[in-house]
């Protein structure tokens, strides 16, 4: 059977370890702190063909003073990200925890259970940066898996998910129900609504008639609500068109500006 000796004196005595782990009777020992800057050598001891106890003594070997461990965890600074930044932007800072406080740490992408966005990033040092520039609206979040190796080659893995912040964005179009009117219509009825295109789905919007390029006929019409109304009756005979300027502005400041021309019949 297998024992382990251990020597704390350049092999002048020795102890023979008595762990549930060193007498089991295998060929094998998992060193322990206690055994740090000693030496260790290994008994075979046996029963020869003639029934008298032999043992053999192993190589010995010199312990050293520090044997590295694993990495225990390993972290990002920031589980989130702001959809529309650059790709190639840097999402977040890796580090890991390890017990051997002075190691140094690689980062890189593997496979395995939740490596379903790997594509989607890369590593470089520390730095864990996306590919390409995320959109909310094409998709909210992102699944990775990472693992840190330390200088001894030992490592640790982790999936992580990112979450896409939704940014507002501004309006993209305005439009009109219609671009023309009957003459003779009562002043203040609404000659057309007001409608905008936005990619932040479920905002809201308010209208109004803004000054720039096309806005000269502006004072012959007021907004209300989501309806643009003429002011007075019109007269085709007296002007068969109208230009104006609008604009529209999400709950969150972002506008888009138009104009737009209403033809009289």
């Amino acid at each position: 059977e297998y024992s382990w000796e251990v020597s704390s004196d350049n092999g002048s005595t020795w102890t023979e370890l008595n762990s549930t782990d060193a007498t089991d009777g295998d060929n094998s020992y998992t060193l322990t702190s206690d055994e740090v800057g000693k030496q260790l050598r290994g008994v075979v001891s046996y029963l020869d063909g003639y029934g008298t106890f032999e043992s053999i003594v192993s190589a010995i070997e010199e312990i050293p003073s520090e044997i590295n461990h694993a990495p225990t965890a390993i972290t990002v600074s920031s589980s989130t990200i702001d959809e529309n930044i650059d790709g190639g932007s840097v999402v977040a800072i890796l580090s890991s925890a390890d017990s051997d406080s002075s190691d140094s740490h690689t980062y890189e992408l593997v496979e395995g259970d939740g490596d379903a966005d790997n594509s989607a990033f890369v590593v470089q040092g520390d730095q864990l940066k996306i590919v390409g520039s995320p959109d909310f609206e094409t998709k909210s979040s992102y699944s990775i898996r990472l693992q840190t190796q330390d200088s001894g080659g030992l490592t640790f893995e982790k999936a992580f998910t990112f979450s896409v912040n939704d940014i507002n964005e501004p309006p993209s179009a305005l439009t009109v129900s219609r671009s023309e009117f009957d003459e003779n219509i009562a002043g203040g009825v609404a000659v057309a609504s007001l409608s905008t295109e936005d990619v932040d789905a479920g905002d809201t919007f308010t209208y109004a008639l803004v000054s720039g390029d096309g806005d000269a006929d502006n004072s012959a019409f007021v907004v209300e609500g989501e309806q643009l109304k003429i002011v007075g009756s019109p007269d085709f005979e007296i002007k068969s068109s109208y230009s104006i300027r609008l604009q529209t502005q999400d709950s969150g400041g972002l506008t888009f500006e138009k104009a737009f021309t209403f033809s009289v019949n």
